[in-house]
């Protein structure tokens, strides 16, 4: 069963990119450990930096990227 962060991290995916885009576990664990060290404005932007490439799939590399 997910966590409420889990939740809250996929939830925010969807606002995000839309239903349609299909975000990987490790992408998803990636951010919740950044909750609470980011602002929801930033996990934001770097979840649509890295749905930006046009895919509907969002990997733990791509939000590695955006975070640098």
């Amino acid at each position: 069963m997910a966590s409420k962060k889990e939740r809250e991290i996929r939830e925010l995916f969807r606002e995000t990119c839309g239903r349609t885009c299909q975000f990987k576990p490790d992408a998803i664990l990636r951010l919740k450990q950044l909750k609470g060290e980011i602002t929801r404005e930033e996990a934001e932007r770097i979840i649509k930096t890295a749905h930006a490439n046009g895919s509907l799939k969002i990997y733990l590399e791509d939000v590695e990227a955006v975070i640098g």
